[in-house]
């Protein structure tokens, strides 16, 4: 059972950084219909109009097909053998549907940037409820109990790197990531924002130094595992990689390659810290 768990771990991530990669590319409309695209199942992928960018675009749509379909797979196994965890099958099914809906949409509302947003934000969610689910699944996912400082520390930095996904992701979807070509300042000149687009960008760097020093404090986490100490240590050098990108992308004028490396490292930042969130809090007594 653990290898299909992390199959589809991996099958989620693949979605949400190939809906990354689309919304990068400007694929999302490619396929200007749903379900079909461009009312055929399988559409050509060489489009008068759209060229490769169909390709894109139906292709996420696969992924998320087949995510869904090891879902259900997995979750009709589960629910035979481990009954008391129906009702969270159900809500990872019922969160799945909500994205195909959300996803649904965006092509709809023609890339509207609330609904953009919602849909990535929704796809976090699964995620995260997927991997809270293997954890409790996994029973040597565990560690000793934390203290109360460290589940304080854990969730004010969760609440933190959300934040940062937040703003990041209004920056992307306002294209506010064009507001500043310099670094560290905004146009080269070091003055206070002038455009509320210039404000989000600077507001997205400043969080984004925050969660690097905050993420240094998961070296000082009481690890019990070797494998959970790894984790720790990886964390803050995956945060400082994160924003060594960031400033990369502004030096190679958002190209597509820096953008998309961009956006997978934060996943990774995101997923890394959720799963030691996870492991410590689940190991907390029954009664805290």
């Amino acid at each position: 059972m653990y290898r299909s768990l992390n199959v589809i771990l991996i099958l989620l991530l693949l979605v949400i950084l190939a809906g990354g990669y689309v919304r990068i590319v400007e694929a999302g409309l490619a396929c200007p219909d749903w379900p079909l695209c461009h009312g055929q199942l399988i559409p050509a992928f060489d489009h008068p109009e759209f060229g490769g960018k169909v390709f894109w675009e139906w292709g996420h749509r696969f992924l998320a097909l087949i995510a869904f379909l090891a879902i259900l797979y997995f979750a009709a196994r589960v629910w035979f053998s481990r009954p008391h965890y129906r009702k969270h099958l159900l809500l990872l099914v019922a969160l799945f549907c909500l994205q195909a809906l959300l996803g649904a949409l965006t092509v709809t509302e023609l890339l509207a940037s609330p609904t953009v947003n919602l849909h990535f934000f929704n796809a976090l969610i699964l995620l995260s409820y997927f991997v809270w689910l293997r954890l409790r699944i996994d029973s040597k996912a565990k560690c000793d109990p934390p203290s109360m400082l460290v589940q304080g520390f854990l969730l004010a930095a969760m609440t933190l790197l959300v934040l940062q996904f937040i703003i990041g992701s209004v920056v992307s979807t306002t294209y506010s990531g064009y507001a500043c070509d310099s670094f560290p300042s905004c146009t080269g000149v070091w003055e206070l924002p002038t455009t509320r687009s210039q404000s989000l960008h600077m507001l997205h760097r400043l969080t984004g130094v925050v969660v690097l020093l905050v993420s240094c404090g998961y070296l000082l986490l009481p690890a019990s595992g070797r494998r959970l100490r790894w984790a720790c240590c990886i964390v803050p050098m995956t945060a400082a990689l994160q924003v060594l990108l960031g400033v990369m992308s502004i030096y190679w004028g958002l190209s597509i390659v820096m953008r998309t490396l961009h956006f997978g490292v934060a996943l990774i930042l995101y997923l890394l810290m959720f799963t030691i969130t996870c492991i410590y809090l689940l190991s907390r007594p029954k009664h805290a």
